[in-house]
């Protein structure tokens, strides 16, 4: 990846799949109850709503999350995208500001870009404050 500069000295901890998500989520609570905390996750309609879920302060998103997905070179994978599509807009109604921004750009186009995906390509990452 290509971080952006601040995050060059941040701790990194992977949250995991299924049960050991709840865990990360305790101790994150627990330890750094004052400290931001920042989300990567893949940039699909799960990936949006576990960082929701989560409530990171602010999201590690590649650069031109924003852009039309036509534009893009990231390969997506568009039957997990259909299979996570009504998740997501059945939080859109709760959602205002940027967190409104990123799912709407998901949404309308059909982003499902997975962690690998971007490691893989070496893509530039951009933070996102939520």
């Amino acid at each position: 990846f290509n971080l952006p500069s601040e995050l060059e000295q941040a701790l990194w901890i992977y949250r995991g799949h299924t049960n050991t998500q709840r865990y990360v989520k305790d101790m994150v609570e627990q330890h750094a109850p004052d400290r931001p905390v920042i989300g990567f996750f893949d940039f699909d309609p799960q990936g949006f709503c576990l960082a929701l879920d989560m409530g990171v302060n602010a999201l590690l998103l590649h650069t031109g999350w924003d852009q039309p997905r036509a534009k893009s070179d990231l390969p997506n994978k568009n039957s997990e995208f259909a299979a996570q599509e009504a998740q997501l807009i059945k939080k859109m109604p709760s959602l205002a500001g940027v967190e409104e921004t990123i799912a709407t750009a998901i949404l309308k186009e059909g982003w499902s870009v997975t962690q690998e995906h971007m490691a893989a390509s070496a893509v530039e990452l951009t933070l996102i404050n939520l």
